[in-house]
């Protein structure tokens, strides 16, 4: 995902209808009329009634009738997973969990089956018979449209926002465009309109139920005006894409941390076998009890610096492991705080973690918090 150091419009959302939503508003990545669906949709009146039609999506309800679909992905992976993990060449752990996390997305967006990790291990399978020296080659073209634009435009995303903050500098930012993307970028956009027409065809006849059920409700006519397709199409994709970037992150966090952690493992491990006699008696509602295990997720992205902002006197650098205090919410710039995606935290008060000071995620959370108690402590 690309961080954003979009600069907050100084008005906001008001209107004198009442009930009308109120609320600050950025353009991060805003491409345009009809494009905007939710996350982008700058007119207050028809973001409150596509927040309406959107919210049962995220009900409990919602979410446990399509467990099933994430579970049919999960599985796979695991299983691909005992499969190639003990292989010479290993797992490439962010390609694999990029792709379950896209899969995934897209299948509980709108049915749509991409199969990029059952095409990968075909294809690896392939060259591993005829052509093992070269078996981690044309990686890329396994990836399906989607994943390839937004894998190819995170950079110039990021390029993007900070160059408004120098609007004379603005030109330039296109120095960084990936040229070689756009053409993925116009495939993508084909790929949404024919997968928007497609879906709507199978109203009904879908292989289970999935968000587009929200977006276009069975009951409700099929659109004939073009602007009201795209609108549907820009609201579809961004159901698949907010269904892909956190989770792919949080697939590939706790992975990573499982790994570079061997005692976490094991006690994780321990608490779910002392839980579970069978894999397949694992369910969203019985995890509920695993408090370690939970644990494990919350930490498993936090504590690595991402940017430092150019100028900055500081010994940080991305990768930098860290250890500090920050907003639990900023009012003043609500792009801010620890609840956020990525946290802006000042560098002066920011711990570095060396190698040999080797903290769990768990200890390292707590220890800002702890230094600060003693330190104003009588």
């Amino acid at each position: 995902m690309a961080m954003s150091y979009a600069s907050l419009r100084t008005s906001s959302f008001s209107s004198p209808q009442k009930h009308s939503s109120s609320f600050v508003k950025t353009d991060f990545q805003n491409r345009g009329k009809d494009l905007g669906g939710i996350v982008w949709e700058d007119d207050p009146v028809r973001h409150r009634a596509v927040a309406k039609k959107l919210s049962p999506a995220l009900s409990s309800r919602s979410i446990k009738a399509l467990e099933l679909v994430a579970h049919e992905h999960i599985d796979y992976f695991v299983a691909q997973m005992k499969e190639i993990g003990a292989e010479p060449l290993g797992v490439g752990l962010m390609e694999w969990t990029n792709w379950l996390a896209m899969d995934q997305a897209a299948d509980l967006a709108w049915n749509e089956k991409l199969h990029q990790m059952r095409h990968r291990r075909l294809f690896q399978r392939i060259v591993h018979a005829f052509y093992p020296h070269v078996a981690n080659t044309c990686q890329k073209e396994k990836n399906s449209v989607h994943l390839d634009v937004l894998l190819g435009f995170n950079a110039f995303a990021t390029v993007m926002q900070v160059f408004k903050r120098f609007p004379l500098l603005h030109p330039l930012q296109y120095l960084a465009a990936p040229v070689a993307k756009l053409k993925a970028l116009s495939a993508m956009e084909a790929a949404v309109r024919d997968g928007v027409l497609r879906r709507i065809q199978r109203t009904g006849s879908t292989e289970h139920v999935d968000l587009f059920d929200h977006v276009l409700p069975a009951d409700e006519p099929i659109p004939s005006d073009r602007h009201e397709l795209t609108h549907i199409g820009a609201l579809a994709q961004q159901m698949m894409f907010a269904n892909y970037g956190p989770i792919s992150d949080w697939y590939y966090g706790t992975l990573l941390f499982l790994l570079d952690n061997p005692a976490s493992l094991q006690y994780v491990s321990e608490e779910i076998r002392d839980r579970f006699e069978n894999y397949e008696d694992i369910t969203s509602g019985a995890l509920a009890s695993l408090p370690y295990m939970h644990a494990c997720l919350e930490e498993s992205s936090t504590g690595t610096v991402v940017a430092v902002i150019t100028g900055m006197d500081t010994d940080l650098v991305p990768g930098s492991a860290v250890a500090g205090g920050t907003h639990g919410s900023n009012l003043w710039n609500p792009e801010d705080g620890a609840f956020a995606t990525y946290i802006r935290v000042r560098a002066s008060v920011t711990m570095q973690l060396t190698p040999k000071v080797k903290l769990a995620p768990e200890q390292a959370a707590t220890l800002g918090t702890a230094l600060a108690t003693c330190t104003l402590a009588p």
